[in-house]
């Protein structure tokens, strides 16, 4: 796949993720990570995350977008608003601070293509599809934690008239 391809890939799957993230909608455990491990498996096997000319460099930035991704996904799950509905389904819903994580995420990574440019190390599009994979597995994972954590709603007792 070309890098303009999977940058255009990353762009329209960031803005999917973005309007279902800000939106407040039932919690899906099972298919919370189907998106993100697709994404990620995509960008490792897409090749093209080490530059073998700048490999010490390379690496770095690797080893650093792989930390952003990570501490990006957890800063965010801490945004999301988690609660039980009175039917006992878990919701899930975006905040203005979501969204402020989400732009710090994307600055981050940019800035982290910029300094792989500055220096030489070439970045490949499948380094952008990781990130994004990463990063949302590691969100819902906790996002889902949280809401399992979550007291169970009292049952509903009818009253004898």
């Amino acid at each position: 796949m070309s890098t303009a391809a999977e940058i255009a890939l990353v762009v329209v799957a960031l803005g999917f993720v973005l309007s279902r993230q800000l939106s407040s909608r039932p919690l899906e455990e099972k298919s919370s990570f189907r998106v993100p491990l697709i994404l990620a498996a995509v960008g490792l096997f897409s090749g093209g995350l080490i530059d073998r000319d700048h490999l010490a460099m390379s690496v770095t930035l690797l080893v650093a977008g792989l930390v952003v991704a990570l501490g990006s996904g957890v800063v965010r799950a801490l945004t999301v608003r988690v609660w039980r509905a009175e039917d006992g389904t878990l919701w899930r819903g975006g905040t203005a601070w979501t969204l402020a994580a989400w732009v710090s995420s994307v600055l981050l990574r940019v800035g982290l293509v910029v300094a792989g440019h500055v220096t030489g190390a070439a970045s490949e599009g499948g380094g952008l599809l990781l990130f994004l994979g990463l990063t949302l597995v590691v969100q819902n994972a906790l996002v889902v934690y949280r809401a399992r954590t979550l007291v169970p709603a009292p049952a509903v007792q009818a009253v004898a008239v």
